[in-house]
């Protein structure tokens, strides 16, 4: 067995295109840089042993198995899991006395019934040998006032589209949403909004493109689309990087009603893309924020920006460099 030490990294990689998966994704161009050691276990179906990508199919059995492995030195823990993720990381502390990380993607335990959020508080409590990664202000907050040390970590990796800026006679916005599994969802990422704001804006030139992790019930928006018949200025593109195709957009709207950061929104001002976003939670230097679930003020701060430069609207931009404090969180424990 090789001496080096290892980290195994525990989570969705893409496809299909996600929050999570892509962080993955990007993070290991840096470890790579950094001479760290790395093992992705993708919870998904895609493999590339030539990047040391390995899928583990979505296979509780594969999670059983891996209590009882011995042969790494530190591991990255992603929500996944099927919202077991809680439970399993205390399960393999026991079992284990290796170093782990668990990241906090969302802003989910805050919205568990109170019963299941002290089980979930005390299992995060317990879980030995543990680093906490929360990219969540208010669950960081959250997680010290009940006495569970956290580091504030937006799982930001910044990643810039290589095509060239192109001029367009139309006004072109992007949005996203990871997937759509039922109604509801168009709601909670705010894109019923978005539709709306298209639609009170038709004496302008809009192009709309929402970007979807997965194609599963795709008709749901569709539906939405034509209900406000807006089938010839709306476009759908399924499982593709949307930061591969902001050098033709405008700007970057996140509508999200409830969110713990955006990511997205910093990939689009590193791509020099101005973005609106709800005021749900803090968001990226630089942000332009409108009221949550209102379509009068998001009328009203998109109607400001319209006629502005993409200059002017991204004066306040500025780079991030968590994906540096992260590296060095595994250099550190690496060591130990």
């Amino acid at each position: 067995m090789s001496s080096k030490k290892i980290l195994e990294i525990i989570g969705p990689y893409p496809p299909p295109y996600g929050g999570i998966s892509t962080h993955i994704d990007r993070i290991l161009r840096f470890l790579k840089r950094n001479n760290i050691d790395y093992v992705v276990h993708n919870h998904g179906y895609y493999s590339n042993f030539r990047k040391n990508i390995s899928a583990n199919n979505k296979k509780i059995f594969w999670y059983l198995k891996y209590l009882f492995v011995k042969n790494s030195n530190l591991v990255h823990f992603h929500q996944t899991l099927f919202g077991l993720h809680y439970l399993y990381w205390f399960i393999y502390s026991k079992l284990n006395r290796k170093n782990v990380i668990i990241s906090l993607h969302n802003q989910n335990i805050l919205m568990l019934n109170i019963f299941f959020r002290r089980i979930s508080l005390w299992l995060l409590k317990n879980t030995g040998n543990s680093t906490i990664i929360v990219v969540s202000q208010l669950v960081h907050d959250y997680l010290i006032k009940n006495s569970i040390k956290s580091i504030y970590l937006p799982s930001h990796v910044p990643y810039k589209s290589k095509n060239e800026k192109i001029k367009s006679d139309s006004y072109i916005i992007f949005c996203n949403i990871w997937n759509v599994k039922n109604s509801s969802f168009i709601i909670k990422y705010g894109i019923d909004l978005i539709l709306d704001l298209m639609k009170s804006n038709d004496n302008k030139y809009l192009l709309l493109y929402i970007f979807i992790g997965r194609k599963k019930n795709i008709n749901i928006i569709k539906n939405e689309i034509s209900a406000r018949g807006l089938e010839n200025n709306v476009n759908i593109i399924v499982d593709s990087n949307m930061v591969d195709h902001f050098y033709y957009a405008d700007l970057f709207i996140r509508g999200n009603r409830d969110d713990a950061f955006g990511n997205s929104i910093q990939e689009a001002h590193d791509n020099f893309v101005p973005t609106i976003s709800s005021n749900v939670c803090k968001r990226p230097n630089g942000t332009h924020l409108f009221e949550s679930g209102d379509l009068n003020d998001l009328n009203q701060v998109f109607n400001q920006l319209y006629y502005k430069s993409k200059k002017e609207l991204l004066q306040n931009v500025e780079k991030t460099k968590y994906h540096y404090e992260l590296i060095n969180i595994y250099k550190q424990l690496l060591k130990d």
